[in-house]
């Protein structure tokens, strides 16, 4: 389970890679006051930790079995 969950943590922190430009942007805006109706995130920016994620928690399995 330990190695299940640190590779699913892994997965996820480098999914959010390619999108930390955009989160810090809305980030900033947000600190600054500015609150938008609804944030674009582009669909790429999804797909992306998602991904990640199962193909990490497929391996943290292979792994522990």
């Amino acid at each position: 389970m330990l190695v299940l969950y640190s590779f699913a943590w892994t997965g996820l922190a480098i999914g959010f890679l390619p999108s930390r430009k955009l989160i810090l942007k809305y980030g900033e805006e947000w600190r600054r006051g500015v609150r938008r109706e609804s944030y674009e995130y582009p669909r790429r920016y999804v797909v992306a930790p998602v991904v990640t994620f199962i193909v990490m928690c497929f391996v943290a399995s292979a792994l522990s079995t």
